[in-house]
């Protein structure tokens, strides 16, 4: 919706190129000297994430990080547009907190490597590559 205060540290940093994905639907694309605004198809009230990637690779981006709530890493997720999933678990217990994975892993995902951090674990996943002869 554009509305991301402007104090925000993403705007302000200067370490790297900032994108706003927003919607072809209310907006146009735009430019300021602190970011780029791009217009982007929805589907089912949000960003498309097909078109979100269609547009980034435009801007000759070919990576990203996915980093959002339960319903953004979904839409990634069930679109199958993600490669490898980093998840931090931590063996600290928030008492009355509950946060699940929305992203349910089965035999298509190979633990690719897991780094203790002191208390905390780091897994890395990867979707398994289909042979040729496979396909």
């Amino acid at each position: 919706n554009r509305k991301l205060p402007l104090t925000l540290k993403i705007f302000n940093d200067k370490d790297a190129k900032t994108y706003i994905m927003c919607s072809e639907s209310r907006f146009e694309d735009n430019k300021t000297s602190f970011c780029k605004f791009i217009s982007t198809k929805e589907k089912n009230t949000m960003l498309d994430p097909y078109d979100i990637l269609k547009q980034l690779g435009k801007e000759g981006i070919t990576s990203i990080l996915i980093e959002g709530g339960k319903k953004v890493h979904e839409s990634f997720f069930n679109a199958d547009l993600i490669d490898e999933i980093y998840t931090y678990t931590s063996s600290k217990v928030i008492e009355g907190a509950s946060l699940k994975n929305p992203l349910i892993l089965n035999d298509d995902w190979i633990l690719n490597e897991e780094v203790h951090l002191e208390e905390d674990i780091l897994q890395i996943v990867r979707k398994k590559e289909l042979c040729l002869q496979e396909l």
